[in-house]
């Protein structure tokens, strides 16, 4: 079983000035993949309410200079995190379809130089693989932080939803059957394309069995 969730910075939720290209990565909000490994807490002894919790040191830093393996990292981890950069929030609720994670997340304008006929900063769509962190976008240049996340506009993104298409058709092709849709609070509507089923084997013989 696996829990995912985004954070905020844990020292100062508002977040001053000084977060925003401040060099420092230590009050950067942070994405959580975490395993429970005993949902059902029916193994072993349960751990202390106070001292028995998992700690960052629990988990693999995926954005570290050298981070850990998918291997390593299930072997020696109970799960990963990613970092945001500087002033960024996870703020929608997030879905995982296909073993795919995504999220949305939202940069605000640096009030040192915002302009007030510009956007209120930039929405960001999150996709990547739940179990090892990798990112959907590896098209992108950059780095493993940068094929994770994508610009889709101006403004605060709601969560995102998938539109499933016709489940017998299959995968591969060269068409987008399932869509992920993300609306933006300037009124952006933003799709991408989601994995695909296998084949599910079953033929359609006519429109009435639909």
């Amino acid at each position: 079983m696996l829990i995912a969730f985004g954070a905020g910075e844990r020292e100062n939720p508002i977040g001053p000035d000084a977060d925003w290209n401040d060099g420092v990565t230590t009050n950067n909000n942070h994405y959580y993949v975490v395993k429970d490994g005993d949902p059902l807490e029916g193994v072993g002894t349960l751990p202390n309410r106070l001292t028995g919790a998992l700690g960052e040191a629990d988990l693999a830093d995926f954005d570290a200079p050298t981070p850990l393996t998918c291997s390593q990292m299930n072997a020696t981890k109970q799960g990963y995190f990613i970092t945001g950069r500087d002033a960024e929030k996870f703020l929608s609720n997030s879905f995982i379809f296909l073993g795919t994670l995504y999220t949305g997340s939202f940069l605000p304008n640096d009030p040192a130089s915002t302009n007030t006929c510009d956007g209120a900063g930039t929405a960001y769509l999150y996709a990547f693989d739940v179990e090892c962190g990798v990112g959907r976008f590896q098209s992108d240049p950059g780095t493993d932080q940068d094929k994770r996340r994508k610009a889709i506009g101006t403004g605060i993104p709601t969560r995102p939803r998938i539109s499933v298409g016709d489940l017998n058709s299959g995968g591969g092709g060269g068409s987008c059957l399932n869509r992920v849709v993300v609306v933006t609070s300037d009124g952006r509507i933003v799709t991408d394309c989601g994995d695909e089923f296998d084949g599910s084997g079953v033929s359609i013989r006519s429109w009435r069995e639909r």
